[in-house]
């Protein structure tokens, strides 16, 4: 990522359920807030950074990553946002801060993208 920058869990990341790349109602809404705020300033670029749990082997939650990724840009695509606007960066769960995440809550804040605007 750009220096300076820190992608962190915050009410702006989408969340996603284990093993999962569906978008629930929560983060639709989230992505949505995003959409609208690319289609209002049509100077702002965007990074996506996928983080994922540590509960499948490095190669699964790569795929994981991407396949959350996918979906966030599929929605981003449908909306016309131009693919130049749009970074991907898949950290998989190699940004997991420490391995003795062992309750679900604290699993779901790892299985997220971070949405990050720049110019």
């Amino acid at each position: 990522m750009p220096d300076g920058w820190q992608a962190k869990p915050s009410e702006d990341s989408i969340y996603f359920s284990a093993s999962s790349a569906a978008l629930d109602d929560d983060a639709l809404r989230v992505l949505h807030r995003h959409l609208a705020k690319l289609e209002a300033f049509p100077h702002l670029n965007i990074t996506l950074v996928a983080h994922t749990d540590e509960l499948g082997s490095t190669a699964l939650e790569i795929a994981r990553g991407q396949d959350r990724l996918n979906v966030v840009q599929r929605v981003l695509d449908e909306a016309r946002i131009p693919q130049r606007r749009i970074r991907a960066i898949n950290l998989g769960s190699e940004s997991s801060p420490a391995p003795d995440c062992t309750d679900d809550a604290c699993r779901r804040i790892r299985r997220r993208i971070d949405v990050l605007f720049h110019r």
